[in-house]
Order: C-alpha cells, then structure tokens, then sequence
C-alpha cells in the first residue's frame, strides 16, 4: 500500500525524470517544426487592416528623417528602419525578419525555461509554441508581435538569471549590469507596444511581494531615467511632447473609438468592457488556440471564460511559495492582458492582443494545472493533465495542418506580391503601383489606406489617407483635399465584408467625391480604370473656371464611376456620344440602363437610333417596338417602327405603323412614308 502511495505521489515527477534526457530533442524539433510550419503559413502579402504596412512606412520615415512612429509604439518602426536601410522596402525580406524573430523566441523561451523543476509543462509549452498557426502566422507579418515577444522572453531569460544569483552578486558590478540590461529591455518592450509599461508594474509588484524593496526602487529608477531620456529625444529631435500623446489616452476613454460622439466610458464602463474583452478573448481567441474550438467559431461562452479565471487564480495559489519564476509570469499576466482589457474598446476583438501573451500563458497555466494535480486530493488524477497536454498538442497540430494553404506557399516561392488577394483588393493595389510608376513625381494622391498603397506604389508619389467623415459638407472635404495639396484620388471598390463581394464597400473617399461634387461639380477627370468587376480608379483633381465640350465628356465619365447607380448619368453619357456620331460607343450606355430595367421609352428610341445609323434595322426595329409597348401613343416611335419596316422591305406592316403615327400628335412626317410605299 506504502508503494503504491509513493507511485501516485510521484507519477508526475517521475514522467519529468524520464523525458528530462530528451529535451535537446524536443529544442531541435521545435526549430524545425516552428521554421517549416513558418515558411508553410508566409503570406507575401500585406494585411487588408495596412497595420503592418503603416511599420513599414515609419520605418522609412524614421530612416529618412521625416517622422517617428508613436501610436503604435516606437521602437518596431526604429528596429525595422535598419532592414530597410539595407533592403529596401522589400516586404517578403522584412517579413521574413518577423519569421527569425519568432524562432529565435523559441530558443530563448527554451533556454529561459529549461533548469525549472518541472519539466512536463516545460516541454508541452515547446511543442505548443512550435506548431501554433497563431503563433506561427504571424512570422510572415511586418507587425510588432513577433518582435515584442521576442523582446519579452529576453527580459525574463536576462532577469530569471539575476533572479537566480541575486544574493551571491547583490549590490556587485555583475548586479549593476544585469540591471542595467534588464531597465534597458523593459524599456524597449514599453515603446514596442504601449501596453508594454505594464512589464515595469509587473516587475515592481513581484519585488515588492518577494522584499526586495531596495532592487524595486533601483530598477524603477533605471527604467524612469531611460524613459525620461527618450521623451526629451523625442522633444528635441522630433518636437513630440507629450500633449502630442495624449490623444492615445483620451481615445481609449472613448466608447467608440470610431465615434467620439458617444462620449468617454465611467468607472462602471470600464468594468463592463473588462468583462466584455475578458470573455470574448478567453472564451473565443484562447479557446481557438488551445484547440478546443474552431477558427471560424465565434460563439462567446461565460462558462469558458470564468473557468480561465478560476484556473488562473488556483496556479497563482499553488505556485506563490515554490515557484517565484512562474509566479512572476502570473503577476505579469495579470497585469499586461488586465490593462489590456481595460484600455481597448471591446469592438476591436483582434486575437493578436492575446497571442502575444500566448506561450506565457501556456507555460503558466500548464504548471498550474500540473501543481494543483500534485495536491494529495488529486494525486490518483495525475492522468488528467497528461491527457489534456496530449490532446492539446493534437488539437493544436490538427489545426495548423489543417491551415496549410497552397497557394499561398506556392506565392511565396513564386514572389507573387499580390498573393491571394480577393479582386477589390488587387485592383486597388495596382492602381496604386500605376499612380506611382505614371503620375508626374511629387503627386499627392488621395486615398483609403495610404500606407498600402506607399508599400505598391514607387516612390515617386505620396499617398494621403482619409479614414472618415466628420462634417458632411464641401467645403470640409475640400478643406482636407487642400491641406494635403491633392492633386489625384484613388477611389476603390473595398469590400466591407471581405469574404463577400455584395456591393456593400467602404465608401469614405466615394463619399468625399460626392460631396465635394456637390458644389463643385466639374472638378474631376478620370484618368485610370483597373477591373471590370470591383475596379479602381484614378481621377485627377482640375479646377475649371468654363466647362467645354470635351471637359463636359471628362465630367460625365467621372461621374459615371463615383456615381455608378445614377443612370441619368449614363443617359448622358449615351446622348453625348449620340450627338458627336459615335453611335457605336454610345450603344453600351443605353443598354446599361436598359439592362437594370431602369430604362424609359426614350433610351429604346436612343439605342434604336443608334443601331439604324449603324443600319442595324433589325435591332432598331425591335427597340422602336418596345418603346411603342411602353408608350403606345409615341408617335416618334410608330414613326420610327414605320421607317425600319420600310428599309427592311416589308411595306405592309410600315403602311400600318405609319398610319397609327399619323393620327398622334407629331406623327405627321409620316405620311411621308405612306407616299413613298404607294
């Protein structure tokens, strides 16, 4: 019985001992695995949200000289600027540095991790890591993700070893330079992302708890200095102040970030939106990467999300004596995903925000779960968490195979820049590289999402970006077009739902094309179409005094694009052409209109016309007819019907149409007809 007792306490332990020897394995396939599944997700492209095109372009802007990023945070952009020194703005390059970045996080989570007592959770988290889709499809995005968590597991890799020799090296040179290194790396993870500043409280708490109160106060110091350094470098370099960012401040009090009408959030909204983040993120995104639910389900669980709540909590207990590393992960956790929570607005829902936190949270909570199995009420269940582990890692490599997407590996082998772009997209994109290769250097194009567009474009243009509406008059469009000295648009067909192309797109710059129309309605020529389905297109800003003949051809196409369900443009445009001989090129128009059965007796008499100068009477005499079906008193039409039956050698039935156009009004010409078949 003795024995038996001693198995079950030591199940867990023993199971570390024996997969100990094989943990250089488990490193080498982790590289393997988290570099092949890497290149097998790499998407050349860049993301629809152009969040990752926007790092690029600071970096750019910062290497020239003209901006430092700040929204975002700073240093991605800076850290960036030195590939693009080298290569360029070449994406799959600059991508491909997000890929090394996620595996060299791999190593140093291995090495960071590897001397702690219990190796179960260890090697779970490593395989987990390293067969992610959404850990791993994220190493072929030029977002700050793979760079934060890198910079992440290098503190805790740089401060669990100054953890480690804290009393034999207190207070020694070795004890200024690891915290020196460890103030510097915090420092950069908080101007990485913003949310980063919680790694400072998180460091702070868990010296405090743990009585290290002299250490808290040096490296709080460190870290306050190195931010007061980059603030006054930001004032004097780049003449950014921190009224400048205040802003970020004030739009996360927003209720809707998109409409600061809705007024700022109180104490109890901010509660709600913890809660509302706290259980779309658990129940949803973490779900999704344990495995235990699909990539496209979006169904939120309560349940789900206060089970992590309550497992959380119990690893915070059961580590809090023995394990100070893991603890320190907890305490870091809780802090960074608790201020994240609190300070985005829970429309946002991007699984990102959590990921980055993922393999942390994988390695903690797997610890928990393993710790709290070792309590003696729960030491003949020691099979549960194996079992879970195992299922995890088959849910979790199920869906990373299942995400390997062909086409796209093959684009990437291919360079294929514009990947697997729906059409809306692939128009847009190559007007954009159009305007950049043929408009005169120095043109400013307006558009919807600049820093794409600067990504496919050339250099040799700049591309402006408005992202909404707030007055919906004019003149506060054409006030924006000013300031940015606008000199072209590009106005796309973007869906607003990008898994459907249902007519539904976003209309920012097709509405500031409308309303600057409204009082000046001769101020645009296109220039440039791209796509028959989707299409994109340029127009040039011209400020026009007089509007000619040829200018009112150039107005009606333009409005003919912006205003695509306005068939009276159309009909313009058919009767223009009708009137300058072009009888051919007018014909579409009219079928246009005629085709959306928007049509009036008048444009069968139009097209009808057309076809007869073409001597096309058989197609004339058919629109004449239905002009006569839609209006049987037309005289014109009758008229008309009477003159084709005529050309076409059948007098019976002209004398007949003929005769019916004589007795209404303006049918007189055709007695005309009548005289001729006598």
């Amino acid at each position: 019985m003795n024995k038996q007792k001693v198995t079950d306490t030591n199940f867990l332990e023993k199971l570390d001992s024996k997969i100990t020897p094989y943990q250089k394995i488990i490193l080498y396939f982790g590289i393997v695995s988290t570099f092949a599944f890497g290149l097998l997700f790499f998407n050349v492209t860049i993301s629809d949200s152009g969040d990752d095109a926007g790092y690029i372009i600071g970096a750019k802007n910062f290497l020239e000289g003209t901006s430092l990023s700040t929204w975002h945070g700073s240093f991605y952009p800076i850290f960036l600027s030195f590939f693009v020194w080298i290569f360029g703005t070449n994406v799959i390059i600059l991508k491909f540095i997000s890929l090394l970045l996620i595996v060299a996080h791999f190593i140093l989570f291995y090495y960071t991790f590897k001397n702690l007592r219990i190796k179960l959770p260890v090697f779970f988290s490593l395989i987990i890591i390293s067969l992610s889709y959404f850990i791993l499809s994220y190493a072929s995005y030029t977002y700050s993700e793979p760079l934060f968590m890198f910079l992440v597991i290098l503190f805790l890799f740089c401060f669990f070893r100054f953890y480690d020799n804290y009393e034999a090296n207190k207070l020694k040179g070795v004890f200024w330079v690891y915290l020196t290194i460890c103030s510097i790396l915090i420092f950069l993870v908080s101007i990485t992302r913003n949310v980063g500043t919680g790694l400072i409280i998180a460091v702070v708490l868990f010296l405090v708890v743990d009585k290290k109160y002299t250490t808290a106060g040096l490296i709080s110091l460190f870290f306050s200095c190195f931010y007061l350094l980059f603030g006054l470098y930001k004032k004097v370099i780049w003449n950014i102040s921190s009224a400048d960012m205040s802003g970020q401040l004030k739009s996360m009090s927003l209720k809707n970030f998109y409409n600061p009408n809705e007024g700022t959030e109180n104490l109890s909204g901010f509660i709600q939106r913890f809660w509302d983040n706290s259980n779309y993120y658990f129940s949803v995104h973490l779900s999704k990467m344990f495995g235990f639910k699909p990539i496209d389900n979006f169904e939120i669980n309560p349940i789900v999300t206060i089970g992590f709540f309550i497992l959380f909590l119990l690893s915070i207990i059961v580590l809090f004596k023995n394990h100070k590393k893991l603890l320190f992960v907890g305490i870091y956790l809780a802090v960074i995903i608790g201020a994240t929570f609190v300070s985005l607005q829970a429309h946002w829902k991007q699984g990102r925000l959590i990921m980055v936190h993922f393999p942390l949270i994988i390695i903690f909570l797997g610890t928990g779960l393993t710790q709290l199995f070792k309590l003696k009420i729960l030491r003949r269940l020691q099979f549960i968490p194996i079992l879970l582990f195992i299922s995890i890692i088959i849910l979790v490599s199920s869906q990373a195979i299942g995400k390997i997407d062909a086409k796209k590996f093959y684009s990437f082998l291919s360079g294929n820049k514009y990947g697997e772009f729906t059409p809306d997209w692939h128009n847009y994109l190559k007007m954009s590289e159009w305007a950049g290769k043929n408009l005169p250097a120095g043109s400013n194009v307006i558009c919807r999402k600049p820093t794409i567009s600067e990504i496919y474009g050339v250099d040799r243009v700049n591309f402006k970006g408005i992202f909404r509406i707030v007055y919906n008059v004019p003149d506060s469009v054409k006030a924006i077009y000013d300031k940015f000295g606008a000199t072209h648009v590009i106005m796309g067909n973007l869906r607003s739902n990008p898994a459907k192309a249902n007519k539904q797109t976003i209309s920012t710059i097709r509405r500031s094309l409308s309303l600057y129309l409204q009082k000046y309605p001769a101020s645009f020529k296109l220039i440039h179409r791209i796509g028959d389905t989707e299409p994109a297109f340029l127009f040039e800003i011209i400020k026009r005094k007089k509007v000619g003949q040829k200018d009112y051809m150039e107005t009606i196409d333009a409005y003919l694009a912006i205003f695509p369900n306005n068939f009276n443009n159309f009909r313009k445009k058919g009767l223009f052409l009708t009137r300058n001989r072009k009888f051919k090129e007018a014909i579409p128009y009219y079928s246009y209109i005629i085709n959306k059965k928007k049509e009036i007796p008048e444009d069968y008499i139009s097209r009808g016309n057309c076809y007869f100068k073409l001597k096309d009477y058989n197609s004339a005499l058919k629109d004449f007819l239905r002009a006569t079906k839609k209006k049987n008193d037309y005289a014109i039409a009758w008229l008309n019907v009477a003159v084709c039956y005529y050309h076409l050698n059948r007098y019976s039935e002209a004398k007949d149409a003929a005769q019916k156009a004589i007795k209404l009004p303006g049918g007189q010409g055709a007695s005309r007809i009548l005289r001729a078949i006598k």
